[in-house]
């Protein structure tokens, strides 16, 4: 009587969770029973594991004031709490909040670059020269950023330099290929929407730089590199940084800052190399 006066029951008679037409329920008892072991000794005792439980919440508690009343206590300790969430979900957090360091720094780089030289925003932007500064000190302040979100006391010097070495090249290639891209699409055209592309690229540049995985190929295979024949490829990797410095200057006038772009990029090669060669 007081789940009808309640209009809890079901007019038909029948339960219709979710469905089209449901406007009650039908209370029931029953008892299923469930076998539960750790998944290590599933895996032990060869079980067909059909499914993993990676949480649980009970919000009922089987004391309430109501029947439409959760239990505050229970629905309290249901709550999320950063300390409960999944080793993959601490990873992509971790990532997403490097990309967004990267980026602020970059942009930090923007600003003080424009105070430094006594110019407007906007006159950094394309199609004026300055760009090429602009882009040219991107890939560091945004490996920085990273590195800075990133770093722990398990770190030691050699790898907080090698991560710093490698972020800024994987960051100034994917800005010189991207600016290269951009001028062959879009030319001078939308210089705020290309600004921000380039802090992106930067940003996802510089982290994908500082990866401990990606960062060791680099440096293990530059260094076995160096051991079959060093000056080639030393010569290779200075030249191959001056190309990609003269990517950034596509697109605009020949003037100091063209030099500018292509000393920036033998540099960011050079810092590399001479890393390598230390270890």
């Amino acid at each position: 009587l007081v789940l009808s006066a309640g209009q809890f029951i079901s007019g038909d008679g029948h339960c219709q969770s979710f469905g089209e037409g449901g406007d009650g329920y039908i209370p029931g008892e029953g008892v299923g029973v469930v076998v539960l072991k750790r998944l290590s000794e599933a895996k032990r005792d060869g079980d067909h594991i059909y499914g993993i439980i990676r949480g649980s919440a009970l919000t009922h508690g089987g004391k309430t004031n109501g029947y439409s009343v959760p239990n505050p206590d229970k629905t309290a300790a249901s709550g999320w709490h950063p300390s409960t969430v999944s080793p993959l979900q601490q990873l992509w957090l971790r990532r997403s909040l490097t990309v967004f360091a990267a980026f602020m720094l970059a942009c930090l780089y923007y600003s003080l670059l424009s105070k430094i030289a006594s110019l407007p925003l906007q006159s950094l932007l394309p199609p004026n020269s300055w760009f090429i500064a602009v882009l040219s000190g991107l890939g560091p302040a945004a490996t920085l950023g990273a590195l800075m979100l990133n770093w722990n006391r398990t770190w030691s010097f050699s790898d907080t330099m090698n991560r710093f070495c490698t972020g800024i090249s994987t960051a100034f290639a994917a800005l010189s290929l991207c600016e290269l891209g951009w001028q062959f699409l879009f030319h001078a055209n939308a210089p705020i929407l290309q600004l921000f592309v380039m802090l992106l690229v930067a940003a996802f540049g510089s982290v994908l730089g500082i990866n401990a995985r990606v960062s060791d190929r680099i440096i293990s295979t530059m260094h076995r590199a160096l051991q079959v024949a060093r000056w080639l490829v030393v010569v290779a990797l200075i030249v191959l940084g001056g190309i990609l410095g003269y990517f950034l200057t596509v697109g605009f006038p020949l003037d100091f800052f063209t030099i500018i772009g292509i000393l920036a990029g033998g540099l960011v090669a050079t810092l590399l190399v001479t890393r390598v060669n230390q270890i």
